[in-house]
C-alpha cells in the first residue's frame, strides 16, 4: 500500500528539522568559537586574493558605472554610436586608471614624506626625550621622578638590546607576510577586473536561479533586499571614504598653519582612522599626540583642542552632508554595533558594523512596519 504524502506535516516536520539545525549550529559556534574562528580565519587568508578583487572592483563600480553613463549621454548628444562592450571596456579601463593615478599619487607624494617623518623622528628620539622631560621638569610636579637625561633614560633601556635580537624572526616574518599580502594584492587588482567586467551577468545569472527556484514574490523581495544592502554599503564605504579624505585635508591645512610639526604624517593618521565611526578620531588623536608631545610639548594643546574641534565639524556638518541618510541607524546602534563587532573581528569588523546592522535595524522596522499595517495599527512610534 502506497503512504499518503501529507503537505501540511512535511511542512512542520521541515520547519522543526531547520529549527533543531538552527539550534544546533548557534550552539556549537557558542561552545566552539575560538576553533571556528581559526577555520574562518585560514579559509578567508586562502580566499583573500578573491576578497581583494570582489572589494577594488566593488569601491570601482560607482566609478564604472558614472564613467559609463557619461560617455552615453555624450555620445547620444553628439548622435553618435558605439558599441555597448566598447563603451563597457572604455569606462572600466578609465576607472583604473583613476585608481592607479590616485594611487601613484599618494605613494609618491604622501608615503616619502611620511617615511621621511619616522626616520627623523626616529633619529632624534633622545633629543625629543630631553625636550619632553624639561617641559615636564618645569610644571614642578613634586611626586613625579624621571631621568633628566637621555644619557639617564639610556639606562631604562638596558634590555632593548636583547628584545631587538628577540623581535628580528618576527620581523622577518612580518616582511613575508608583507610581501605576501602585496602580492594578493595585485592579484586581487586582476581578479576585480573580471569581476567588474561580468558583475551584471553574475546578477542576471542569480536572479535567472531563483527565478527558477522560488516564487516570483519571493525573487521581488530579495532583490529588493539586495538593492537596500548595496544602497547602504555602497553609499557608507564611499561616502565615508570621501568624507576621511576631507578631514586629513584639512587637518594638514590647519596644522601648516598652527606650525605643528609632521603635518604630513599626522593628517593622514587623522584621515585613515577617521574611516572608523565615532571612535576613529580617538583612536588617530593618540598616536598623533605623543608624536608632537616628543617634538614641541607646548603644541599638544593645540593639536588636542585641533582635533576636537575638526570631530564636532565632521561630525556634525561634514559628515551629515556626505553620508546624509545613508544608514538610518540611531545613535545607539552605532555605538554598539562598533563595540560588538569589533570585539570579535577587530578593526576589520569596525568597518562594517554601522552598515551591517543598518541593515538589520532597517529590515525589522520594515518587517515590523509591514505587520502593524496589516493589523490596522499606527507605525509612528510615538503612538506608542
Amino acid at each position: 500500500m502506497k503512504p499518503e504524502w501529507n503537505k501540511k506535516y512535511a511542512t512542520i516536520a521541515m520547519y522543526s528539522f531547520l529549527t533543531v539545525a538552527a539550534l544546533i549550529l548557534f550552539l556549537s559556534l557558542i561552545v566552539y568559537r575560538e576553533s571556528v574562528l581559526e577555520w574562518i580565519g585560514s579559509f578567508l587568508s586562502v580566499l583573500r586574493p578573491v576578497i581583494y578583487g570582489v572589494v577594488i572592483a566593488y569601491l570601482l563600480a560607482p566609478m564604472d558605472r558614472f564613467i559609463y553613463r557619461a560617455l552615453k549621454r555624450s555620445l547620444d548628444k553628439s548622435k553618435r554610436k558605439l558599441p555597448q562592450k566598447l563603451l563597457r571596456v572604455i569606462s572600466i579601463i578609465s576607472s583604473y586608471i583613476v585608481f592607479v593615478v590616485m594611487i601613484a599619487g599618494f605613494l609618491f607624494l604622501v608615503v616619502p614624506q611620511i617615511g621621511k617623518s619616522l626616520e627623523e623622528i626616529s633619529s632624534k628620539l633622545p633629543e625629543y626625550y630631553n625636550t619632553v622631560s624639561s617641559f615636564v621638569l618645569s610644571l614642578d610636579i613634586p611626586w613625579l621622578n624621571i631621568p633628566q637625561n637621555a644619557q639617564e633614560f639610556e639606562k631604562y633601556l638596558g634590555h632593548v638590546y636583547d628584545l631587538a635580537k628577540g623581535v628580528v624572526p618576527q620581523l622577518y616574518s612580518f616582511l613575508e607576510g608583507l610581501v605576501t599580502e602585496v602580492m594578493n594584492f595585485v592579484i586581487g587588482i586582476l581578479i576585480s577586473i573580471y569581476v567588474l567586467w561580468g558583475r551584471v551577468h553574475f546578477k542576471k545569472r542569480c536572479v535567472k536561479l531563483m527565478h527558477s527556484v522560488f516564487e516570483n514574490d519571493t525573487v521581488k523581495k530579495v532583490t529588493a533586499f539586495g538593492n537596500r544592502a548595496n544602497r547602504i554599503f555602497s553609499g557608507f564605504i564611499s561616502g565615508k571614504i570621501l568624507d576621511s579624505v576631507i578631514v586629513g585635508i584639512i587637518a594638514f591645512i590647519v596644522m601648516t598653519i598652527l606650525g605643528l610639526p609632521y603635518a604630513t604624517l599626522i593628517s593622514v593618521i587623522v584621515g585613515v582612522t577617521n574611516v572608523i565611526p565615532v571612535f576613529g578620531p580617538f583612536i588617530g588623536a593618540i598616536p598623533s599626540s605623543v608624536i608632537i608631545l616628543l617634538v614641541e610639548p607646548e603644541k599638544t594643546l593645540w593639536f588636542i583642542i585641533m582635533i576636537i574641534a575638526l570631530q564636532q565639524l565632521d561630525g556634525n556638518v561634514i559628515g551629515p552632508k556626505i553620508l546624509g541618510e545613508t544608514t538610518g541607524l540611531p545613535a545607539f546602534w552605532v555605538v554598539f554595533s562598533l563595540i560588538v563587532f569589533g570585539g570579535f573581528f577587530g578593526v576589520l569588523g569596525m568597518l562594517v558594523a554601522v552598515p551591517l546592522c543598518a541593515l538589520a535595524y532597517n529590515g525589522i522596522k520594515d518587517f515590523s512596519e509591514k505587520r502593524l499595517e496589516n493589523k490596522g495599527m499606527p507605525t509612528e512610534t510615538d503612538a506608542y
